[in-house]
Parts: C-alpha cells; sequence; structure tokens
C-alpha cells in the first residue's frame, strides 16, 4: 500500500520594493516623504522633503531619470555637505 501524496511547497520569493518613507537626517524619525512638485527648468524633476515629525523641508532637483530614493540620496549628500556645488 502506498502512501498518500503530498503536495509540493514551493518557497515564496519576497520581492524587494523602493521606500515610500526615509528616515529624517536632523530628527532620526523614519517619517520623511518625498512629493514630486513637478518638473524644472531642462526637464528635471523637483521633489520636495518634508519630515512629519520635525517639520524639516527641502527642495531638491534631480534628473528626469532618477526617483525619490535618489533625491533623498541627495538630501543626505547636500547634510553632510558632501554634495557638489554647480
Amino acid at each position: 500500500m502506498g502512501r498518500r501524496r503530498r503536495r509540493k511547497v514551493t518557497p515564496v520569493k519576497v520581492r524587494r520594493s523602493i521606500p515610500k518613507v526615509f528616515r529624517c537626517p536632523k530628527c532620526d524619525n523614519e517619517s520623511l516623504v518625498a512629493t514630486e512638485t513637478g518638473t524644472g527648468e531642462n526637464g528635471e524633476k523637483e521633489f520636495i522633503l518634508k519630515c512629519g515629525v520635525c517639520g524639516f523641508t527641502q527642495k531638491v532637483t534631480v534628473n528626469k531619470n532618477q526617483q525619490a530614493v535618489d533625491a533623498y540620496n541627495k538630501l543626505v549628500d547636500i547634510i553632510a555637505g558632501l554634495a557638489r556645488s554647480i
């Protein structure tokens, strides 16, 4: 006599996504949100990064191919003093 055949369990693959909320460089809370305000000169994107806890607000311009996470990285570079002056 044979046993009942067991169902094959397939592992679930977790897909990582780009974050929507970032860590504020001023107050260190995970409450910084980047909202796209439109396009600036030369077709560049403009983002406003605003913290919901401390009220920190900064306007950042990035290339047209970049996303909110790139605007956040540029903000961190500006705060750390690593951004190039144009």
